[in-house]
Order: C-alpha cells, then sequence, then structure tokens
C-alpha cells in the first residue's frame, strides 16, 4: 500500500512537475531566443553600422521618394499608397512621379510613414531598412530552429538554435544582401522578405495544430495579403507554404490541401490582391509581353542563375548594374552549358522533394522565388542582385546545414559546438567586412556603379543624375574619383564620360568632345561613349565622324531593334533615306512589334513622296505600341496637310489623350483647333497641360500667342509670363511680352526683357531687331542702329530689321542710305506697303517722278486700292 501510495503521489504529483518543467524550458527556450535576436542584432549593426548616407542614391530612390507627391502625406491613405498611380502608370514610369511603387502600395505606405516621423532624412530611411533586414534574420532564425525540430528531433533544442543562429548571422551579414538594404529603395525587396518569412514561420506554427492554430492561421493570411501589396515577387508564397507543409508536415501535396485547407485555402485568397494591383496596371504589365524578347530573355536565365549562385557561395564583383550583354545567348553553346547546369539542379532539387528531404526543400525555394523573374517574362532587367535576397538565405540553410551533417560524422557534438562556433565567427567577420566595403559604394551616385563595361549605368549616371541634379556635385565626385585612379584603372572610361557630360551642360563643348575621346582612348569598345559623342558632333555640324561613332556603337553593341532604329534615326537626319529604310526593316525584322521603327519607316515614306505608305506605316505603329504618342501625331499632320480637318482631329486628340498628355501633341492638337475655328477648344487644351505638370515654355507661350490672337491681352501676359517663369530664357515668350510691354507703353520693362534676353541667346537676331526699334522711339538713335545692323548681319533677311533701320538712316538725313536698306526690305518682303511709299517719297523728293509713281502704285496694289487715288 505504502508501494502503491507512493506511486499514487508520484502520479498525482506528474502533471504540476510536468507543467513546471515544462514553464521552465519555455523559459529558457525565451531566453535563448532573445540572447539570439541580440546577437544577431550586433551581427547586423557590424556589417551595415557604416552604411549611413546624405543622398537618396538612384534614379529609383529619387523617382520614389524624394521626388514622390503622394508619400507626403497618410491621409487619404490612398495617397500614401501611391494608388493614384495606378490610373496612370505609364506616366509612373517617366520621369520622378514614383515608378517604383506603382503596384506596391504596402511599399509606398511604409515610404510615407517614414517621411511622417522623420521627413525626407535618407539616414532615417536606411535605418528602417537596416531594422527591416534584422527582423528577417530574426524570422530566419526562429524558422529555420523549428524546421530543424521537424526534421532531426534528435537534436536538442540549444543545438538547433545554435544552428539557426549561425544561418541568421551568416545571412545577415552576407555582401549579397547589401543592394536590398543599403540601396534604400529596395526596400522593396527586403519588406516582401519580410513578409513572406512572417507567413512561413506562422504557417509552421500553424501546422504545428493547438490552440493556437486558428490565432497564426490568420496572421499568415494577413501577412501573406500585405506581401501582396508590397511587391509581386510575394506571388509564390502560397506555393511555398504548401510544398513545406507537404515536405516537413503532410507528406505529400494532396494531403496537405485535406490536412490543412484552411491554410492553403486562405492564403490563395491573397492572390486576389496581387490580381487587382495587376488589372489595374495591365497596360504597364504587358509590356514585359509585348517586347518581342521573352525567348531570348528565357535563353538567358541559366546563366543569370548560375551567376547568382557563384556570387551567393563567392560575393565579389559586386554591381548595382550589370553588364547584361555578357548573358545574353548568342549560340547553341552560350545556350547549352548553362542550360545543362541548370536542368541538373533542377533535377536534383525534384528528386529531394520526392523524398521529402529538407535540401530539396530548400532548393525548390530558390527557383520558386527567382522564377518570377527567371523564366519568360521580359522584366526591363536581366539580372539585378537583389533578386537573390530571399533565395540566399535558402542557399546559406543549405551550406550551413550540409557542413554541419558532414562535420557530425567526423566529430563529436562538443567539438563539433567549438570548431563550428569558431568557423562561424571567422566567415561572418570577413563577411562582415567585405559588406562594409560595399556600403561605401551607396554614399555617391559615382561610386555606387563604376565597372567601364555597363553601358546601361553611365547612361543612368551620366543622363539622368546630371540632368536632374547639379553638374557641380557630379563633376566634382567624377574629378575626385580621377585624382585616386591609375592611369589604366577600369574606373577612368566612365569618369572621363561623366565629366564630358557634365561640360556638354554647361556649354563647354569643346572640353566634352575632349572627355568623350579620353573615354574612348581608354576603352574602346564603349557603345555609350561612342553614341553620346556622335550626339554632341551632330550638334556641333561634324556629321561624317557623327556617323562613325553611330555606326560603331551599333557594332560594338547587341544588334537590337532599339540600337538599329537609333541609327536609322542619324541616316534621317542625313537625309540617308536607302539606308535609313534598310536600318529600320532590320530592326523589324528583329521585332516586328517594334512601334518606333514602323512609325521611322513611315516618316522615310512620307519624304520619299508616298503619302498613302506614310500614312499605312503610321496606323501600324500606333496600332503596334499604343503607348506612343509620335505616329499619331504624325498621322494627323499628315491628315491635316491633305485638308482632312476632321480626321486630324480625332488623331490629335487620341496622340493627346495618352498618359500623361504630351506636350507636342497638345500644341499640335491646339493649333488644328484654331484653324477649325474651335479657339475656345484650343484654349483649353493648352490651359490643360499646366496643371498636370507638363506645361512647357513652348505651351505657355503658345498659350499667351493664342489669347493674344483672341484679343485677350490680360491673359496673353499672365500666359507669357507663366512660359518665363518655367524657361526665364524662352525667346519666343520674352519677345512676345515685350512687343506687349512696349505697346502698353511699358518701354522700360520691354527693354530690361530684351536685354537679359541677349545677355543669354546674343544671337537672337530678332531680339536685337526689337530692342533697336524700342531705343529709336525713347530717342537713343545710334544705340538703335547698332542694335538693328548687328540684327541684320546676323539675319540679312530679317523682316522690319531694314526698314526700321531706313527710317533711322532717313531721319539723319541720309535718304540714298535709308533708300538701300527700304529696297533690301523689299527683297525680303516683297509685300511691305511701307517700304515702297517711304521710297516714293525719297524719289520724289529726288526729283525721280517716274519712280516714285511706280512705288506709289506698288503700295497701292498691296494695300488693295486704285493707285490714282
Amino acid at each position: 500500500m505504502v508501494g502503491q501510495k507512493q506511486r499514487s503521489g508520484k502520479a498525482a504529483a506528474g502533471p504540476a512537475a510536468g507543467a513546471a518543467a515544462k514553464t521552465h524550458t519555455g523559459e529558457r527556450s525565451a531566453r535563448r531566443s532573445g540572447l539570439a535576436a541580440l546577437v544577431i542584432a550586433a551581427a547586423v549593426t557590424l556589417a551595415y553600422g557604416n552604411a549611413s548616407t546624405d543622398i537618396f542614391a538612384g534614379l529609383d530612390a529619387k523617382q520614389s521618394i524624394r521626388d514622390n507627391p503622394y508619400i507626403r502625406t497618410l491621409w487619404p491613405l490612398s495617397s500614401a499608397m501611391s494608388l493614384p498611380l495606378l490610373a496612370d502608370t505609364l506616366a509612373a514610369d517617366e520621369g520622378s512621379k514614383g515608378g517604383a511603387v506603382v503596384r506596391r502600395p504596402i511599399l509606398s505606405l511604409s515610404f510615407a510613414l517614414n517621411y511622417a516621423a522623420t521627413g525626407m532624412e535618407p539616414r532615417a530611411f536606411q535605418l528602417v531598412n537596416i531594422v527591416i533586414h534584422w527582423v528577417n534574420a530574426v524570422l530566419l532564425f526562429g524558422l529555420v530552429g523549428r524546421a530543424i525540430g521537424r526534421v532531426h528531433r534528435g537534436i536538442p533544442p540549444p543545438d538547433r538554435e545554435r544552428i539557426a543562429l549561425a544561418v541568421a548571422c551568416l545571412w545577415s551579414v552576407h555582401p549579397l544582401t547589401t543592394e536590398a538594404v543599403t540601396y534604400i529603395v529596395q526596400r522593396g525587396e527586403s519588406l516582401a522578405t519580410m513578409f513572406m518569412l512572417l507567413v512561413l514561420y506562422a504557417s509552421e506554427r500553424a501546422l504545428d495544430g493547438g490552440r493556437d492554430r486558428r490565432r497564426w492561421t490568420l496572421v499568415a493570411v494577413a501577412a501573406s495579403a500585405l506581401g501582396m501589396g508590397t511587391k509581386e515577387v510575394v506571388v509564390v508564397l502560397p506555393v511555398l507554404v504548401w510544398l513545406y507543409d507537404a515536405v516537413f508536415v503532410s507528406g505529400s501535396l494532396t494531403g496537405a490541401l485535406r490536412a490543412h485547407r484552411w491554410l492553403h485555402g486562405g492564403l490563395a485568397c491573397t492572390w486576389a490582391v496581387l490580381g487587382w494591383l495587376v488589372v489595374s496596371t495591365f497596360i504597364d504589365v504587358r509590356r514585359d509581353f509585348a517586347e518581342d524578347r521573352n525567348l531570348a530573355y528565357f535563353l538567358s536565365q541559366p546563366g543569370v542563375i548560375l551567376h547568382y549562385l557563384r556570387l551567393a557561395l563567392w560575393p565579389d564583383e559586386l554591381h548595382l548594374y550589370v553588364n547584361t550583354a555578357a548573358f545574353w545567348a548568342r549560340g547553341a553553346r552560350d545556350i547549352a552549358g548553362p542550360a545543362i547546369a541548370v536542368v541538373g539542379l533542377l533535377a536534383v532539387t525534384a528528386l529531394g522533394l520526392l523524398r521529402r528531404a529538407w535540401w530539396g526543400y530548400l532548393g525548390a525555394l530558390c527557383f520558386v522565388v527567382l522564377a518570377p523573374t527567371s523564366t519568360f517574362v521580359a522584366t526591363s532587367d536581366v539580372l539585378q542582385e537583389h533578386r537573390t535576397y530571399f533565395p540566399l538565405a535558402a542557399v546559406v540553410t543549405l551550406a550551413v546545414g550540409l557542413a554541419t551533417t558532414a562535420a557530425s560524422r567526423i566529430a563529436s557534438r562538443s567539438t563539433l559546438r567549438r570548431a563550428g562556433g569558431v568557423v562561424v565567427a571567422l566567415v561572418v567577420l570577413a563577411a562582415v567586412a567585405q559588406t562594409r566595403d560595399r556600403n561605401g559604394a551607396y554614399r555617391g551616385e559615382f561610386s555606387m556603379v563604376y565597372p567601364p563595361d555597363l553601358p546601361e549605368a553611365y547612361k543612368i549616371l551620366a543622363s539622368h543624375y546630371i540632368g536632374s541634379h547639379t553638374v557641380t556635385r557630379a563633376e566634382q565626385e567624377a574629378l575626385e574619383m580621377m585624382s585616386a585612379l591609375e592611369p589604366d584603372a577600369r574606373e577612368r572610361p566612365y569618369a572621363e564620360l561623366v565629366l564630358g557630360v557634365a561640360a556638354e551642360r554647361r556649354g563647354a563643348h569643346a572640353e566634352a568632345v575632349e572627355r568623350y575621346r579620353n573615354a574612348l582612348e581608354a576603352e574602346p569598345n564603349f557603345p555609350y561613349a561612342h553614341r553620346t559623342l556622335a550626339d554632341l558632333l551632330m550638334f556641333l555640324g561634324d556629321e561624317d565622324e557623327a556617323l562613325e561613332h553611330y555606326e560603331e556603337a551599333t557594332r560594338i553593341g547587341r544588334r537590337t531593334a532599339d540600337s538599329l532604329t537609333e541609327l536609322g534615326r542619324v541616316y534621317l537626319q542625313l537625309e540617308d533615306l536607302p539606308r535609313a529604310r534598310a536600318v529600320f526593316e532590320e530592326a523589324l525584322s528583329i521585332s516586328p512589334a517594334h512601334g518606333m521603327a514602323r512609325n521611322n519607316l513611315g516618316v522615310v515614306a512620307e519624304r520619299e513622296g508616298d503619302a498613302e505608305a506614310a500614312e499605312r506605316a503610321y496606323r501600324e505603329a500606333a496600332a503596334l505600341d499604343p503607348r506612343l504618342v509620335l505616329p499619331l501625331r504624325n498621322l494627323g499632320r499628315l491628315q491635316e496637310r491633305a485638308g482632312r480637318t476632321g480626321e486630324a482631329l480625332a488623331t490629335l486628340r487620341r496622340a493627346y489623350a495618352i498618359p500623361p498628355h504630351d506636350p507636342q501633341a497638345g500644341l499640335d492638337l491646339a493649333r488644328v483647333l484654331e484653324a477649325a475655328g474651335k479657339s475656345d477648344e484650343a484654349v483649353g487644351v493648352l490651359s490643360h497641360l499646366a496643371p498636370r505638370g507638363n506645361a512647357t515654355p513652348q505651351v505657355a507661350a503658345a498659350l499667351g500667342a493664342l489669347h493674344e490672337r483672341r484679343g485677350d491681352v490680360a491673359a496673353a501676359e499672365t500666359a507669357y509670363q507663366q512660359a518665363l517663369s518655367i524657361g526665364p530664357f524662352h525667346a519666343g515668350a520674352s519677345r512676345a511680352l515685350a512687343t506687349l510691354y512696349a505697346r502698353d507703353g511699358r518701354i522700360e520693362e520691354a527693354e530690361a526683357l530684351f536685354r537679359r534676353l541677349l545677355l543669354k541667346l546674343p544671337n537672337d537676331a530678332e531680339a536685337r531687331s526689337n530692342l533697336g526699334v524700342l531705343l529709336a522711339r525713347e530717342g537713343k538713335t545710334d544705340e538703335a542702329r547698332s542694335y538693328l545692323e548687328e540684327a541684320l548681319d546676323l539675319a540679312p533677311n530679317l523682316a522690319f530689321a531694314n526698314y526700321n533701320l531706313g527710317l533711322l538712316y532717313e531721319g539723319a538725313g541720309q535718304a540714298d542710305v535709308a533708300r538701300r536698306h527700304y529696297v533690301r526690305e523689299l527683297r525680303a518682303a516683297p509685300d511691305n506697303a511701307a517700304a515702297h511709299r517711304r521710297i516714293a517719297e525719297i524719289d520724289a523728293r529726288a526729283g525721280r517722278e517716274s519712280d516714285a509713281r511706280h512705288h506709289r502704285d506698288e503700295a497701292a496694289r498691296i494695300e488693295g486700292r486704285d493707285g490714282d487715288e
């Protein structure tokens, strides 16, 4: 009985003791997890402590953050999520309107929250990126630890957590993660990964069953919905959870669906979020399927995937913009080797999935996450290193897992712990050093991308950066780089190009040419430098050498429809129509759906006098690419010239309706509307451009001229002033406004406006002539005569300049000199009746009555009166 009582006492005490032991175990696990989070935080701080920057580096960051008006307010929420861009995705991708947040409302909201808390401070945005990265590493730690428990139940929890901590630390400091963390705008990648890891972790907890499974299921579904609104790659997430369930829990794909239908059904429902975003922006999405390059893109991806794998194992030579030309398959040999290797990896992965092996799931995760960007959907970039952010976690986990498995067979558990800890620490420190070095590259536009064989990088930094920011800053950065370079350094051509573009923007054309030549001397196979030099030489009138460089750029670079269309445009400028036609036809043989090549064939046909073929080509171009405005403008002009005003109006209305409302299309439409007697509508079109941020000096000046022709002088003055506020030295608006001032008796204001214009444009003959007339009114005859003569030196046939100069000479008593200028005026403007009358008076005073009568009759004829009056 005693024994029984003792056993009974043990039985009675068992549940309480078990609960206490479980609580104690849970507390120890929580402490270990907290300590692991601190260790990971220390690793992330070491790796990214020098990532601070004072600029939003990269064009995408400027578009999506710095210049994105939608993120500057949290209300309405639709604005903070950049939802207005869904209706205007074409505009979103042009200029600084937030193109990288289109279809990504949760990413946009994160930027809006960042701005609300810290303002437009790059360091604060980057700090949030680092925190997201730390959260991802902690989630990875938790997920890997629990997954090890499913695969190897014999491994004690502390050892599972050590392995998981090694994975999380190695991944968090890997240099390949820098693009998704340090490059601020790539928060989309890290934030999407955070939601994917959270979904996988919550699903793992839900698959455990128990009372909390519903709560974890709700967390997983909610996180999946948020992820779908963060970046399109999250589309694969329900598949990842399904595979996880099948491999680690249920044993089969069908068994997973039967056993956990609520989890998988809820995750599948979140596809509706991404579906709505895609449908809302379909005009933008379909470009990935309409470029007629999907096959070539697909064939390039095996090489890209192997490149990603190499960087994961040996992360050297990391670049924001990679030389994609090296990955385009040019023949069977280029395709076969990488394809065989990738097919082999896929076969091994499939075998692992069939065996329900943990390494099979990790391989599948890599391929599934890369699938949206590494298959046949021809995105704008053939490869981007930030796409490896989440797949890299699987590669690191696989490497640690295989190394641990191999080491466990030759060493004891205690030895493995000590040696493994040392090895991991050494690798972490080496990775930290490389990551910190890579972070430094993101502190400047120039240092962020420097390899001289990347035409994409040159184009972005030399054009967009210098074009939208200060020339001085770009020059300073390039000069600092140049001073530190060896004569044969690979960065030198790039620095020379940036300095050349900067010099060109300053108007120092000779210096720019020299810089471009220096770049080509350092790197002859530099397509973008050839093209940039050719553009400048064409501007300077050296057409022969310009053509040589255009052709060399096409020869060196990949012969694409785009590059051929650019070359054909040059032949058009040179009026070499046969060669232009041949190049455009070759472009269309490569890409039959290339709208601009088809449009330019229409231009060739029009210049050859074949209006019917030109119209057909313009219509085909507009149908091939509904985003193109130019074919419709060309078609409208052709119809207008043929007297088909109604058709021209309909065509130009279509052109103007294409977002973001092309200013030149608006000008064309307004011109035809006014000619058709619809000046009110013409005013409406030009006025509509300004509030959309699309007003140009030309648009505002045209609006002013239209108001002036309608007799609304006050509105005309306002429009001219708007034109000058946009372009302070717009010649047409300056002349027109000064003329209005002069007519209104505001001579000093008119004179000041002309003088300011001539400081900027000293060769503006019309402005010189008009200023001369104003000075003559003020009695400053000598200065007036000087300006008029200078105007005629610049433009001998300038209307009214000779006439006004003649008046000055006649007033000074030099009738013969005045008569010569009146005669010159009639050569330029035969219908100037006033010039005939002035000659008639001079001839009459000189006794040349026959000549005087002739000129009086000509004046009367021009004025529509009888010459005998």
